[in-house]
């Protein structure tokens, strides 16, 4: 019985040994990717659609939020109307109500 318990400890062991190994090379990845993507961005920076395409790639985790853009046509246009963000989808914010004075 002995002998088992032990083996599977070495066992337990070796697994953690490995995990650790996969959890640090993920990160490596992780960090190659990033930075290859920071360099694709700024190789980018002077080609919208390009640059586009790259704010579609999430690496994983957290996604970035997206950042509402101006509509550049407008603008190339000569169009003399001030440019408009495009309306936000979702609920509207709740007003707080007003007390009314009892004067």
């Amino acid at each position: 019985m002995r002998d088992h318990a032990h083996e599977l400890d070495q066992l337990r062991a070796q697994l953690d040994a490995l995990q650790n190994h996969l959890t640090e090379a993920r990160l490596r990845l992780l960090r190659a990717a990033e930075q290859g993507l920071a360099y694709a961005r700024v190789f980018a920076a002077d080609d919208p659609e390009l640059e586009a395409r790259l704010a579609d790639i999430n690496l994983g985790g957290k996604p970035e939020p997206r950042r509402r853009k101006l509509e550049v046509a407008a603008a190339d246009s000569g169009n003399s109307e001030p440019l408009r963000l495009p309306p936000r989808r979702g609920r509207k914010p709740r007003v707080a109500e007003e007390a009314p004075t009892g004067s």
